[in-house]
Parts: structure tokens; sequence; C-alpha cells
């Protein structure tokens, strides 16, 4: 059984450098040469950054340095394999197997055209901001996802119809349409408060996968600039009208080395953390290809190094857990790439023939021991496992 950490995070002060322990050399002790003056620190972020989201994103990499990974679940507690959380509230299939929730809670944060006070989860904005403040009080960490409907013929994120993002932009001819679409965001989100009406840091993950053709931000629907300025519009236009405690995630599907991975890369001012959104590795359904994806983290671990940025696997899973022996094999990935994430998320349960941890009716006792057995390792940390990353 895992015994819980206790790390002591310090929050971000203004000139202080944060070094990855992956950069360091023997000498990283040693005094700097006379007369040469030490680098000083930027702040994280674009400089609009509250302290508390400052803090979260400082505390997360300290987390991960030390070798700690949050483990985390999207819709843990709106949706599960046979009931939703109208029908059982405060439910979850992670802790029906492991008793514990998550340590990191995803949420899909976009209107549905048909109803734009619903999530495509199908749930309220305030049922879900009010998901995020009980998780927030077991000390877990909230991320957002988007999945929007296109503002040309209300299409959803699938309908790959190039054209749409130049439209959005400034002197696009659906901007202010955008903008009303961001307003309404802004306003669920400014609901994310304590209980003393102090705004709750979070993590918004938008735009996905980009470097895949399967969405209208896809790479056959807008060009790389595009893209940039879709992403880099959209975080500051939100942290300008007030969203301050917005930490971000730039997440891209399979790529294929540094080059591609940064193609679409909006800016580091834009971005906190760095992610891989990845799945089989090969992507053909057909079982898990671990070398790809070890390759991919190495990768990404590469990249986070040299922008001494925190990084994590911002979705993945095995559909419906072919492979009995998949977490370990997870963790034995994992260990052979050297990563230190800090996080990793595995995707929603929602149906039998759609879920990616086990559930409590599964008829499988084995998938079931393998996913505790990982949920138990030190490293992995879950409900109650993980130190304060808020202060």
């Amino acid at each position: 059984m895992k015994s819980i950490c206790k790390l002591v995070l310090i929050p971000f002060l203004f000139g202080l450098t944060i070094f990855c322990s992956s950069c360091g050399s023997d000498d990283d002790s040693a005094s700097p040469p006379e007369n040469e003056d030490p680098p000083v620190a930027e702040q994280p972020g674009d400089g609009t950054l509250s302290d508390s989201a400052i803090s979260l994103l400082t505390n997360m990499k300290a987390n991960a340095d030390n070798g700690n990974t949050l483990i985390g679940h999207q819709a843990t507690s709106i949706a599960g394999v046979g009931w939703r959380l109208w029908q059982m509230p405060d439910h979850s299939d992670f802790k029906e197997i492991t008793n514990k929730f998550p340590a990191l809670y995803g949420w899909e944060f976009s209107p549905r055209p048909e109803n734009q006070n619903e999530t495509y989860d199908y749930v309220s904005f305030d049922t879900t901001i009010e998901e995020a403040r009980k998780a927030y009080y077991r000390g877990g960490i909230n991320t957002f996802n988007m999945h929007p409907y296109r503002l040309d013929n209300n299409g959803n994120s699938w309908e790959n119809t190039p054209g749409l993002v130049v439209k959005l932009l400034p002197e696009g001819e659906l901007h202010n349409q955008y903008l009303q679409f961001l307003d309404k965001l802004i306003s669920e989100l400014k609901k994310l408060k304590d209980n003393n009406d102090n705004p709750v840091p979070f993590i918004f993950r938008p735009y996905h996968e980009a470097n895949h053709n399967w969405f209208w931000w896809g790479n056959t629907a807008c060009s790389d600039e595009e893209y940039k300025s879709l992403f880099r519009f959209t975080v500051e236009y939100m942290r300008q009208n007030g969203l301050n405690n917005m930490l971000t995630c730039y997440a891209p599907g399979y790529f294929q080395n540094e080059a591609t991975y940064l193609a679409r890369y909006p800016g580091d001012d834009v971005v906190d953390i760095l992610g891989f959104d990845g799945y089989y590795g090969n992507n053909d359904g057909h079982g898990t290809d671990w070398n790809t994806l070890k390759n991919h983290l190495i990768i990404l671990k590469n990249i986070a190094a040299n922008k001494n940025k925190p990084y994590c696997w911002a979705e993945t899973g095995e559909l419906n857990l072919a492979t009995d022996t998949y977490f370990t094999q997870l963790k034995n990935t994992l260990n052979q790439a050297g990563v230190k994430l800090s996080y990793l998320m595995f995707w929603a349960n929602y149906e039998t023939d759609q879920f990616y941890i086990p559930y409590d009716e599964l008829n499988n006792q084995a998938i079931k021991t393998d996913f505790i057995n990982f949920t138990q390792i030190n490293e992995y940390q879950t409900e109650g496992e993980n130190p304060d990353l808020y202060n």
C-alpha cells in the first residue's frame, strides 16, 4: 500500500528559477563565475497569472520532479458504465474500484448548439462547476477540455470542412460571435470559487490534437499560423477578461519528432503545461504499441526540459481494456521512458463498449487487480496521496 507523500512545496517567488531535475549537471551547486550574474527567471505564463495559479503550476512541477504523478480520470463523477450523475450523485467507477477518487479530474466544457447551458456530457455548466468544486475540496486538480461546435453551421467539432478558424479571428466575419462564445465560457468558469469567494486555479486544454485532421481546427482545416493565432487569441482574451487563475495545456496527438510536436505551438507565454494525447501508439485499435508511446514520451520529456515546463499525458487509455496486464505494461513504459509526468489522465467511462478503467460490474478480476496495483504504486497519486498543490 502507499504511504502519503510528505513533500512540502513552496509557492513560486519572483526571481527564483524553477529548475528541471533532469537538466542539472554534477556542478549544479557551484557558485557562478566571478563577475558573471546568475540567470534571472521569468514569471511563468504571460505575466498575468494570479499568485494562486503560479503556486499550482510551480507545485505541480516540483511534485513531478520528485518522481510523483497525479492520476486522473475524465468525467469521473459525471458518467460511468450503467449510471450518470443524476442517478448516482458522488459516484465514480474509479472510486468503486480503488476506494478513492482520482487526484486529477477532467471535465468537458463546451456548450452544445441545441442547449447553450449544457456541456457535451449533457449536464449543466453549474453542475460541472459544482463537481469541480468538490474535486478541489478533496485536494484534486481540475482540467477542462473543449469540443466546441462550429459557429458557421452548428456542426460538431468533427465536422472538419476548412475555413472556420480564419472567420473566428479578429477581422473575421464570425469574430463577434466567437467573442460571445468565449464570454459564455468565461462567465461559467468564473463561478469556480472556493468558500471564501476566491477563484480556484484550473487547467484549460483548448483545441487539442490539432496536428491531425479530425477537428475543424485540425491540420487540414486551417494553417499552422491560423491555429496558433486562434489558440493565442483565445487564451489572451480569457485572461484579459478575468481568468488569470487559468493555466493552459498544449496537447497534440501523435507526432513524429520535436519539429512536428512544435509545428503548431503558439508560444511559451500562452502555454504553461506541455501535453500529449495518445492511446494505442499505432492508432489502429489492435493492441497498444508501447514502443511508439515510449518514444513519444521521451520526445515530450526532452522538449519540456528545454522549455523548463511541466508536462503531462493529457489523455490515454485502452478502449474496453482488452489487455489484462494493460496497467502493468503502462507502468513499465513510463519507467523505461524515464518521464516525470505532472499527471496522467485516463479517458471517461460511458458504456459497456466504451470504458478506459475497470468498473464494478466488469467480469474481469485480472484487469481490476492490475488497475488497483497500478494505483497503489507510491509514485502514482490518487485522492489524499498528493501534497497540497494549491499553497
